[in-house]
């Protein structure tokens, strides 16, 4: 989801994924070399998966529709023995996957965002530096508000 950056003072930065707040890096130069976060990813999943807000969220939280979106909520959700094709049983199955991984996204990515200041995105302000050395090098991330 996020990405940790290694920045060397000469040449392309590299980048690696977190998974599970663990990384590997291969390619990092030797030297001293700036370490920063990218989570770029987290904040735009943060952002698509947000509640909305104002009359449409209200609406979607406490279940009111105008009468043309409930019409429009009826026609395709249509009541128990209802004809209903199998692709659309199956698109509207993936649909509700996708709604409840959204969620379980957001409440996850909210509040690792919300806990890790500004500065640790830029190598400059970060922090961090970490002088990587032939083989294999451990470099723990640690972050304070």
């Amino acid at each position: 989801m996020g990405n940790i950056v290694f920045t060397p003072e000469s040449g392309p930065s590299v980048v690696a994924e977190i998974h599970d707040g663990k990384y590997s890096a291969e390619g990092v130069p030797t030297g001293d070399v700036k370490v920063s976060l990218d989570l770029r990813n987290l904040k735009t999943i943060a952002e698509q998966t947000a509640p909305k807000t104002g009359p449409a969220g209200m609406a979607a939280k406490f279940g009111k529709m105008s009468g043309d979106d409930a019409a429009k909520q009826k026609s395709l959700n249509p009541g128990a023995g209802a004809n209903i094709p199998p692709e659309a049983k199956e698109q509207l199955a993936q649909q509700q996957k996708n709604s409840a991984e959204a969620s379980r996204l957001q409440k996850e990515t909210l509040p690792l965002i919300s806990g890790i200041p500004e500065k640790y995105s830029d190598p400059n302000q970060s922090g961090w530096t970490v002088k990587v050395s032939r083989g294999d090098n451990t470099f723990d991330a640690k972050v304070t508000k």
